[in-house]
């Protein structure tokens, strides 16, 4: 059942220069954010699961902190109250917290390996939902045996309670148990679409938000009627909540209210068009408006204190965000200005990492793969960010406001941005290499031996020009990507994932390429490449040079080589273990950016 933890942060070393090997990481303070699949709310106290465990605030979301001692499983499907109990289902099994999740101990006796999605309370018994039937406790979570006669089928999305009834939410309709779960009857009667994804009862009625529509049951069940109305029809509800007489829906397009009558869309101020938990928190000042918290699967917790019809990060603390790409100014012009693109949007920081502030107006909510920044225009500084998905993007305002700029990017699926004088290349999935040379207004393929090629990478070196590829190794250029040939030899693992350029001998120049089975180097613009990493076959994810000091991201930890890779050692001292998807240098700091997958 247990599986080890990885700890996803994202950090920063000082003074790498000098005594490398024995530098010392530290957590930077953001970017923050992450995927929030639930919460639970206990007094003034509110938690939130998410991929990485379980986070408290006891200021109404101002600040969070983890609270996972004994959790060693960090990916949570849901969290209930149980008395003054805190039950967690997780990709691991049901967890008990039984003093406000300071610590944990596992609570799935009799579960198995079947994974448990929800929970539900009625009277003294408590009901796990999984994707292989409903289990029951009735000692408080020690043990627990099936309960799932009737159950014809026994993928089991959500519970919920009313009184001692127990409804459990499926791909194929709604069931209910009248006898504490040793039967279950269909009870699904005008539920169009059958496919509930949550569950959600207030006093004696029950909703349930499918994959096409919000319906609403008034006697327990025996018949449903769909309340989507008019303009919101067919909402892909995620998510449930009642506050007062309003019914919160979380959705794929955002937040829906339904006020009785009729609906209204309340999503300003969410970066993210997709909500995947609620909960009414507490009423705030004298105009008894209730605060609702949201969860996005990636942008973090977000909070209204005016019903819904605004909304506003609530993140400070919670470290889940995938960290996949940085660009950092140059010294010559604002020097501190970092950016980090994360699993949703893009971070901007003025004070070397003490600080983040989302910059994303303009962006989708989408994986930010590539950062670069651009001076070629005089008096201009362009900031571009390749998305995996949406196309690619420009900021012209220091990353305050973001535009489209894809006119001819016949794939928006971009991995990798470059930037040689006044040229942009954009690296795709594959269909290839494009360029710009109009500052990104417009965008043509080159080089047709590239044209079904997946680019994962680039690098510079005077005037060629490197792709890695996924499946097909190194190409090169020497026109400016009008032609390309392969520079294979020697590169036994074709799995390209990073490149980087560094000054050898003074004078020579060597391309490093960083694969699934470890790092290659070549010395002669691409002609031969041997291994170097004498650390081990790791997977290498990304490569930042400074003089001779080389720095690899791998899948564990940072590599250090001071010699132009010809040997390496660990500089993970209060790092951990984990993926290092990219590196970046700025000033004096080495930033490394991680997964926040978890678990």
């Amino acid at each position: 059942m247990k599986r080890l933890r990885r700890k996803h942060f994202f950090l920063i070393v000082f003074g790498f220069f000098v005594g490398s090997a024995q530098a010392q990481w530290s957590q930077s303070n953001g970017p923050y954010g992450g995927y929030i699949s639930s919460f639970a709310v206990s007094g003034g106290d509110i938690f939130c699961g998410t991929n990485n465990g379980v986070y408290l605030s006891t200021d109404g979301g101002g600040h969070w902190s983890e609270q996972d001692y004994g959790l060693t499983s960090h990916s949570i499907y849901s969290l209930t109250f149980v008395g003054n109990d805190l039950f967690a289902c997780t990709n691991g099994g049901v967890f008990l917290s039984t003093d406000l999740s300071s610590t944990w101990s596992e609570s799935d006796s009799g579960i198995g390996l079947n994974i448990p999605q929800s929970l539900a309370v009625s009277g003294s018994d408590i009901f796990a939902g999984t994707f292989n039937g409903v289990f029951r406790s009735t000692n408080n979570g020690k043990t627990w045996s099936a309960a799932d006669a009737g159950l014809t089928d026994h993928g089991v999305y959500s519970l919920a309670a009313i009184g001692g009834d127990v409804f459990a939410g499926t791909f194929s309709g709604v069931f209910r148990s009248t006898d504490s779960g040793a039967n279950w009857t269909l009870t699904s009667n005008g539920l169009t679409i059958p496919f509930v994804q949550t569950l959600r009862s207030s006093n004696s009625d029950l909703y349930a938000g499918t994959s096409d529509g919000v319906y609403l049951s008034t006697n327990m069940g025996a018949s449903w009627e769909e309340i989507d109305v008019g303009t919101v029809s067919g909402l892909d509800a995620y998510a449930l909540a009642v506050s007062g007489n309003d019914l919160f829906v979380g959705s794929d397009s955002g937040i829906y209210v339904y006020n009785g009558t009729s609906w209204s869309s309340e999503s300003t101020g969410l970066p993210s068009s997709r909500v995947i938990s609620i909960i009414p928190y507490a009423i705030s000042g004298g105009n008894g408006t209730a605060d609702i918290f949201a969860g996005t699967p990636g942008a973090g917790v977000f909070l209204s204190t005016n019903a819904g019809v605004s909304w506003a990060g609530s993140n400070t603390g919670i470290f889940d965000t995938d960290v996949l790409s940085f660009a950092s100014f140059p010294s010559n012009t604002q020097g501190t200005e970092l950016f980090a693109g994360t699993g949703t949007t893009v971070f901007r920081s003025t004070d070397s990492g003490d600080d983040w502030a989302q910059v994303g107006s303009g962006l989708p909510n989408v994986r930010c793969m590539s950062l670069v920044i651009s001076t070629n225009t005089p008096g201009d500084t362009d900031i571009f960010v390749a998305t995996d998905g949406s196309g690619i993007f420009r900021s012209t305002d220091n990353g305050a406001s973001w535009t489209s700029v894809d006119n001819g990017l016949s794939d928006t699926t971009v991995w990798a941005l470059a930037v040689s004088g006044n040229d942009l290349f954009a690296g795709t999935e594959g269909n290839g290499v494009f360029i710009s040379t109009d500052n990104g207004n417009t965008w043509s393929p080159i080089g047709t031996s590239l044209s079904s090629e997946y680019i994962s990478a680039f690098a510079i070196s005077g005037s060629d020009l490197f792709a890695g590829t996924q499946y097909d190794g190194v190409y090169l250029s020497t026109d400016d990507g009008s032609t390309w040939k392969k520079a294979n030899t020697g590169l036994t693992d074709t799995y390209v994932t990073s490149l980087a350029t560094m000054t050898v001998g003074g004078s020579g120049t060597a391309i490093f390429a960083g694969t699934a089975s470890g790092l290659f180097r070549s010395t002669n613009d691409g002609g031969s490449w041997g291994l170097v990493n004498t650390a081990g076959s790791v997977d290498v994810l990304s490569l930042v040079t400074s003089g001779t000091n080389l720095f690899a991201g791998t899948v564990s930890g940072i590599y250090l080589s001071p010699n132009d890779g010809n040997g390496w050692s660990s500089v993970n001292s209060g790092l951990g273990t984990p993926e290092v998807n990219a590196v970046c240098i700025s000033g004096t700091y080495l930033f490394a950016g991680e997964s926040g997958g978890g678990a």
